[in-house]
């Protein structure tokens, strides 16, 4: 039995649409605009229901991403028991219905967007029948770990919350081949390998396993499971262009729900010992409350990570940060992030000038997000819909660029997917630009190892060549 994602988020957003007016009875952020969420909610389910038939990768990613950061935040915003930022920052809240009518309509913009561009990945076919060789997928398995033991000893002996302890040339070698990046390429050849390709090379698989977890929970991210989770979910839409799954995916989506929560709060508690000064005075009581596992104590930060709804009106409506989100402001930063051993201007990008602003300025590296709705409407207003359309086609142009074939050419795809995702984060411009052009030279040195190895994979003098790899 094939479950839809975009059947049951349809589902759900119904279930939604009456409840609202049984919800929406709190003094929140949105009291009294019940038809208006339900508009936002339907104009969710149209464009589902649309994809159902059209299949396009980038729509249903960009529907996905829409439902988990913003429709899924809708209930806990309906409740004051959560965290929001709408209640603790200077807001104006007879504007929200403005600005949420604003979101539906720069919402429907990049979905029409989408639709009338149709940016898509050629021969599926080829991808779905692809099978990773066992030559390559050694070599990226001996690669991966390479770097995964090179970040490990590096975040061992210098890893500093407070910011890195190297040279621009350091910093910028280790964000281009960073675990985040290497474990991608893991996550895509694990998926695209046989079963005895992978018992073959366990011993290899487990290392980096064992390693990358030591890492990320030393380093104390809290979002590095969430981030494989995406990665799969990326792979699986590179080859079926949409996410239909069996009973036990869900199954198994359930029983790392917990593990979810432990390495979230693990990389809280981590965070927490590596600031030092905070440490001495407050441990103690930092800890009893990750102990206290009540639900609203669980469910309160993982809901308020991912506000981006509260982040999008409040950025709008808050006027001190919108200096900083500029295309001036952001042709600095980005000038400053890519001369490496110096700085022209000496700013900081954008998402951290927008916390600096608010919280002062912090020796630990934090960043706010802007969203990429209140980043358009602050820079083109009215012009926003031409900016998603020219996206729209710069996606469709790049992907034609696609020459490669089998695991390069899924590289390239997940490259050009996974940039779609940096910008739809709203991070940005500046920083989303050079996290790109670096995940840019990451692929294309992957791409170019394989080919130096002679990588039966990449580069067939027939279009499509040996469909096994080996």
């Amino acid at each position: 039995m094939q479950f839809n994602l975009n059947k049951i988020l349809i589902i759900f957003q119904w279930v939604l649409i009456f409840a609202i007016p049984y919800l929406n009875t709190d003094p929140s952020a949105l009291f009294g605009l019940s038809s208006n969420i339900i508009l936002l909610l339907m104009a969710s389910i149209c464009s589902m229901w649309v994809n159902l038939y059209v299949k396009n990768p980038f729509l249903e990613f960009f529907n996905t991403f829409f439902f988990i950061f913003f429709i899924f935040r809708i209930p806990f915003l309906l409740d004051v028991t959560f965290s929001s930022d709408l209640n603790i920052r200077p807001f104006a809240p007879e504007n929200t219905e403005f600005l949420v009518n604003l979101l539906i309509l720069h919402y429907l913009s990049i979905v029409g967007s989408i639709l009338i561009f149709n940016p898509t990945f050629k021969s599926s076919t080829v991808v779905r029948n692809f099978v990773m060789g066992k030559r390559d997928f050694r070599n990226i398995l001996l690669f991966v770990l390479i770097i995964v033991f090179l970040n490990f000893f590096k975040s061992l002996l210098f890893f500093d919350i407070h910011g890195l302890n190297f040279s621009s040339f350091t910093a910028i070698f280790f964000t281009i081949f960073s675990n985040q990046n290497v474990l991608a390429v893991f996550m895509l050849s694990i998926f695209f390998a046989t079963k005895e390709n992978i018992r073959s090379n366990n011993i290899l698989i487990s290392l980096i396993l064992v390693v990358s977890f030591f890492e990320i929970i030393y380093t104390g991210s809290k979002s590095s499971l969430l981030h494989l989770i995406l990665i799969f979910y990326m792979a699986y839409l590179l080859k079926y262009r949409t996410f239909q799954f069996p009973l036990k995916y869900l199954y198994v989506f359930f029983a790392l729900i917990p593990l979810i929560f432990i390495t979230f709060l693990l990389g809280k508690l981590m965070r927490w010992v590596h600031m030092q000064d905070d440490l001495a005075n407050n441990f103690e009581a930092k800890l009893a409350s990750i102990l206290n596992f009540d639900l609203i104590n669980i469910l309160d930060p993982v809901t308020y990570r991912i506000g981006y709804l509260d982040f999008y009106l409040e950025k709008i409506s808050n006027e001190i940060y919108h200096p900083y989100i500029s295309l001036n402001y952001y042709f600095k930063a980005f000038i400053d992030k890519i001369t490496p051993g110096f700085d022209v201007y000496g700013v900081p990008f954008a998402s951290r000038a927008v916390y600096n602003v608010r919280e002062g300025a912090s020796e630990v590296l934090n960043s706010e997000l802007i969203t990429v709705f209140a980043e358009s409407h602050l820079i083109f207003g009215s012009f926003s819909v031409f900016f998603y359309l020219f996206i729209a086609y710069l996606l469709q142009q790049i992907l034609k660029f696609n020459r490669f074939n089998s695991f390069a050419s899924i590289l390239f795809n997940y490259f050009v997917l996974f940039s779609f995702y940096w910008w739809l984060t709203g991070s940005g411009l500046d920083m989303v630009t050079a996290l790109v052009i670096y995940q840019a030279i990451f692929i294309l040195f992957v791409i170019m190892y394989l080919k130096y190895f002679k990588s039966s994979n990449i580069y067939h003098k027939e279009r499509y060549g040996n469909k096994s790899g080996n």
